[in-house]
């Protein structure tokens, strides 16, 4: 039997109290399809526990709960959210603001960097920032704005704005002075070593999940030198060193992911991701296990200690 502590009460029991969870999304995730996310099938998993679970959207409305979860898929989260999200008790993410690359990356390049490698030019938000431009369509009405919308249509037209749709977008290029020189001043690229993980004549990334004090590390291979959960060709459980650790640490990431590659023992972070996506990994079974393993680690953030 388990005892637990929350907000100074001590409760018998777990099956004695149902712990009251919140999710926060953005207010535009109202109504719309959220299985694309594994936070959405994780929270069915703490439901069939026995665990309260409500979604909330926007910051208009406060619902009690025990501890709530800042899931905003947007790489810069705006202050209101996180703001909000103080308010409970227990706060999962509450510190994890901003994951542009440009804010972690060891390997960003400037126009006179000495570097003689490929390079690769990615988008500096988060999965090639489509959230952000989904949610910029939304509010922007047609009359709106019509100059710089024209403007920047135009740049991009003439190679002088780069725009991605997804990861896939992602320019590699032979060396540095290929690169066009405006386009390291883009606010919306970061430019960068290409450092692949190349074994067997297929690309690696590794990735690191986690949840409260459960985690996964998995290596992913694929012919692709843009490696994701949806082009890889095999998956395998690897061991994470101790750098991931101190990273997840210094990030203050409560909930997401790390996905890094290894180039001479040297663990090299490539992105950052608190909102994961629901993309299978090959196996639906290892992926159901996986995420039964990670929905458990939520109890990590309540104290518990062994009943007499």
């Amino acid at each position: 039997d388990i005892r637990i502590r929350i907000n100074g009460y001590h409760l018998a029991s777990i099956r004695e109290y149902s712990m009251q969870i919140a999710v926060l999304f953005r207010k535009v995730d109202e109504g719309i399809d959220l299985s694309c996310y594994t936070i959405h099938h994780i929270a069915e998993l703490w439901r069939k526990s026995g665990l309260n679970v409500s979604y909330i959207f926007g910051v208009e409305k406060y619902v009690p709960a025990d501890l709530i979860i800042v899931h905003i898929d947007f790489s810069i989260v705006p202050r209101e959210y996180l703001e909000f999200a103080s308010k409970y008790p227990i706060v999962l993410n509450g510190q994890v603001e901003n994951i542009c690359k440009s804010e972690f990356s060891e390997g960003a390049l400037g126009p006179d960097s000495d570097w003689n490698g490929k390079v690769i030019v990615k988008s500096n938000l988060n999965h090639g920032g489509i959230q952000e431009q989904i949610h910029s369509a939304i509010l922007n009405k047609p009359h709106l704005d019509l100059y710089r919308r024209i403007t920047s249509k135009v740049k991009r037209l003439m190679g002088r704005e780069l725009l991605f749709m997804d990861p896939y977008d992602y320019k590699i290029i032979d060396h540095i002075s290929m690169v066009p020189k405006h386009w390291f001043r883009s606010s919306n690229a970061i430019v960068e070593k290409f450092m692949p993980e190349i074994e067997n004549n297929l690309y690696h990334i590794r990735m690191f999940q986690v949840l409260g004090d459960h985690w996964t590390c998995e290596r992913l291979a694929s012919p692709n030198p843009i490696v994701k959960g949806g082009n890889c060709v095999n998956v395998e459980v690897v061991e994470p060193e101790k750098d991931i650790f101190e990273w997840r640490q210094k990030l203050k990431l409560d909930y997401g992911k790390l996905d890094y590659v290894v180039i001479d023992g040297k663990p090299i972070l490539l992105d950052i991701n608190k909102t994961i996506g629901a993309t299978g990994l090959i196996d639906k079974k290892e992926n159901d296990k996986k995420r039964k393993y990670l929905s458990d680690g939520i109890y990590s953030y309540f104290n518990q200690t062994e009943a007499e």
